[in-house]
């Protein structure tokens, strides 16, 4: 089972086709050896049928032979031509059934029959050249001996004719398990492969409809669907290993995002109020640029508060930059986890090509089985038209033994059990004819199976094209938050170039005001570059802070 579920989805056709076209051949091969044997047991109850008729044959041959003789005893004319011919055949007659001799018995009854034929010749000789009281001697012999050799014959026709049936029943019974071993074989290899079949496009299927529901969910946003159990490592358990694994990274990049996001809208409102505050240290450095007199101490301490307050927004800004690296990082990441889906999508889009061609290549496979099984048809109608002319036969030849009379009777026997055999034929198959419709029909199923099987793979060709699109869609949003991403970047380096230049003017007030009390003009100056590159930081802040937002609501676009 393991085996199998490390196979590739086409080797595990090739192994379901193979296993039906397996049990096929092996039915096929079973019933065509059984059918040899069907055969030879036909062979051998014709031979003891020929058997028969010429045992039949030698008590009338007797009969015909003691006719001449009684006729030269009763007139004094003997047909000389007649007793040659009789004797001829019955010499041949003798030599053939000689050699189907098979029991001691029939050795026995042979035997006398030869010796008794030799006695006849014998008295033949004799009653020419006797007397005429020789000859009323020799006649009751001769029919002692006609009447000893028809009784020898008949038994010995007994004992070929027992043997004729037992044949016929071997015969019998050779016919009734092909049929069984037929039935059972064709009907093992209909139920197996119907079930590898079923079987088989239930697993892909399943999968199937769990890696569309997946994608579905996906394209709208809802990354809270369920991961696919894999059961398999074929193309389709891949397929969804990758679904699992492109889940897994999707949400993972989107909970940085959200993390991100908050991170800078927090820090966004941090410089917001560090701007503030920076504005308010202005206005006092301006207040107190009006009044020098209160002394330089307090000017110089404003400018290192607005100093340190400087260094605050900067090591903010900095924290800031950091963390939208880390957001464009995600982002080229789930791009590129991204462009990964849309692949594997492309190569499902291929599988399941081959997967219809397969579909398509089994069910021409299974046309052609129904065009054998009609040419199957064709050869049982065949045999139905041979058994047919065989009963007629055996009727003819059973009209005929009834006109021969006495002389005919053994051959009439043998006529009405071939008569019964070629019904019992016609009978036979009539019934594999039955069976070769069920395979038919059988195989007609599977076809509309395969075509069902073929419409589902086309489906999933529409579904994975889906997907595919989706995959593009996400891609493209993608690309835009990064696009984001970077502004923000910019922004914020932008935001720290503004304040180290903050920084810079801070510093030099402080000098200014600890090397010259006098120089408000100068301070004044410094105050207002510094209002103006605070206004600066707070637009900048407020930018960011957009930003984030409209970052926020993207993600909130997708369930997690």
């Amino acid at each position: 089972m393991k085996i199998w579920k490390r196979l590739s989805i086409r080797y595990k056709l090739l192994s379901t086709f193979g296993i039906v076209l397996f049990l096929f051949t092996v039915g096929f091969v079973i019933s065509f050896l059984q059918l040899n044997t069907v055969e030879d047991e036909i062979n051998i109850l014709e031979a003891r049928a020929e058997r028969s008729v010429a045992v039949t044959d030698v008590a009338a041959l007797f009969r015909g032979k003691f006719i001449p003789i009684s006729e030269y005893a009763r007139t004094g004319e003997f047909n000389a031509q007649l007793f040659a011919e009789l004797d001829g055949i019955m010499v041949k007659t003798l030599d053939e059934i000689e050699e189907t001799m098979d029991s001691e018995e029939e050795l026995r009854l042979y035997n006398l029959i030869v010796e008794n034929n030799s006695r006849v010749d014998e008295i033949k000789d004799e009653v020419l050249l006797g007397s005429d009281s020789e000859i009323d001697t020799l006649m009751v012999e001769l029919n002692e001996v006609r009447d000893v050799s028809a009784e020898a014959s008949l038994e010995l026709a007994d004992l070929v004719f027992e043997q004729m049936l037992s044949a016929g029943l071997v015969a019998d019974e050779a016919v009734e398990n092909t049929k069984t071993i037929f039935g059972i074989s064709l009907a093992l290899a209909l139920i197996i492969g119907t079930a590898l079949f079923v079987l088989f496009s239930n697993s892909i299927t399943g999968t199937l409809k769990k890696v569309m529901i997946m994608a579905s969910s996906i394209s709208k946003g809802d990354l809270q669907v369920e991961k696919i159990k894999v059961n398999s490592g074929d193309e389709v358990g891949k397929l969804s290993n990758y679904m699992n694994q492109m889940l897994d990274s999707l949400r993972e990049l989107l909970h940085k995002i959200s993390d991100t996001s908050e991170q800078v809208a927090a820090s966004a409102e941090e410089l917001t109020a560090s701007a503030e505050e920076t504005s308010k240290a202005t206005e006092s450095i301006a207040s107190s640029i009006q009044d020098v007199a209160e002394g330089s101490e307090k000017q110089v301490g404003s400018a290192n508060f607005a100093t340190n307050t400087v260094n605050e927004i900067s090591s903010g800004m900095n924290q800031i930059a950091r963390s939208m690296e880390q957001v464009n990082e995600s982002a080229i990441t789930t791009s590129n986890k991204s462009d990964e889906g849309s692949n594997v999508i492309n190569q499902l889009v291929a599988q399941m090509n081959q997967i219809n061609e397969k579909t398509s290549s089994t069910s021409k496979s299974m046309e052609q089985l129904g065009l054998k099984s009609n040419e199957i048809g064709n050869i049982i109608s065949l045999i139905t038209d041979v058994a047919d002319q065989t009963n007629l036969l055996a009727l003819n030849a059973a009209i005929e033994a009834a006109r021969a009379g006495e002389h005919g009777k053994g051959f009439a026997v043998v006529a009405d059990e071939v008569r019964k055999l070629a019904e019992q034929s016609s009978q036979s198959a009539g019934k594999i004819g039955t069976l070769v419709e069920d395979i038919q029909n059988g195989v007609r199923q599977s076809v509309i199976s395969m075509d069902e099987g073929r419409k589902s793979v086309e489906e999933g060709l529409v579904y994975g094209d889906n997907a595919g699109v989706t995959f593009k869609e996400i891609s493209i949003a993608v690309n835009g938050v990064t696009t984001q991403v970077q502004e923000v970047s910019a922004a914020v380096q932008q935001i720290t170039s503004s304040t180290e230049s903050m920084l810079h003017s801070v510093e030099e007030s402080g000098n200014i005001a600890k090397t010259s009390a006098t120089s408000t003009q100068t301070v004044a100056a410094s105050a207002e570059e510094q209002n103006a590159s605070m206004e600066e930081i707070s637009s900048s802040a407020e930018t960011l802070s957009q930003m984030a937002e409209d970052l926020q609501k993207s993600v909130r676009s997708f369930k997690l």
